[in-house]
């Protein structure tokens, strides 16, 4: 009885062992595969990159994308450093042993102030055109009742018309009395 139990060990472990050994030669087809997997996947990635960064991505191994698009990757913080540091110029800003979030933060700073120092001024303006609308209005005002004339619920221009026709029946005025006064000087 021990031959046959121990024969019945043995051929279970031998088909344990098989199994294993055939689990472990699946594992290895399927690591394989993943690998290829992986490969295609990360080509893959990187030729989105590339199409992104607009680099031509036929017939390049994965080493020759990666470099594509690490020079490019470079070459655009390059054109955004100029371009970061030629803002920081107009507005006046020094770059030099400062982080770009620093200059970031300073150029919208210097871009805030200028806004603010240009809202200040159109209010001033605004404010200096009212005061002078006012004094043109008390003008008008003070030349109405010069002529007699009532300003209330009256326009500037309604005024104007008003005190050039005043002004123009004086003028014709005077000149008939100048004319009636000739009229007896002849007589």
């Amino acid at each position: 009885m021990k031959k046959i139990v121990s024969s019945l060990v043995v051929i279970g472990l031998l088909f344990g062992v098989i199994s294993v050994v055939s689990a472990e030669g699946n594992q290895a087809v399927a690591v394989k595969q993943t690998k290829e997997e992986k490969t295609a996947h990360q080509l893959e990635k990187w030729q989105n990159r590339a199409a992104k960064l607009g680099i031509m991505q036929t017939g390049q191994t994965l080493e020759q994308l990666k470099e594509a698009v690490h020079a490019a990757k470079v070459e655009q913080r390059a054109k955004a450093e100029t371009k970061r540091s030629e803002k920081a110029a107009k507005w006046g800003i020094e770059t030099t042993g400062k982080t770009n979030k620093e200059v970031k933060t300073a150029i919208r700073e210097a871009k805030a102030a200028h806004q603010a120092a240009k809202k200040e001024e159109k209010t001033a303006k605004k404010e200096a055109r009212t005061a002078k609308q006012a004094e043109q209005s008390a003008k008008r005002a003070e030349k109405a009742a010069k002529w007699g004339i009532d300003p209330a619920d009256k326009s500037a221009k309604q005024l104007k018309e008003e005190i050039q026709s005043k002004k123009a029946a004086k003028q014709a005025e005077k000149a008939q009395k100048k004319q009636d006064k000739k009229k007896q000087d002849k007589k």
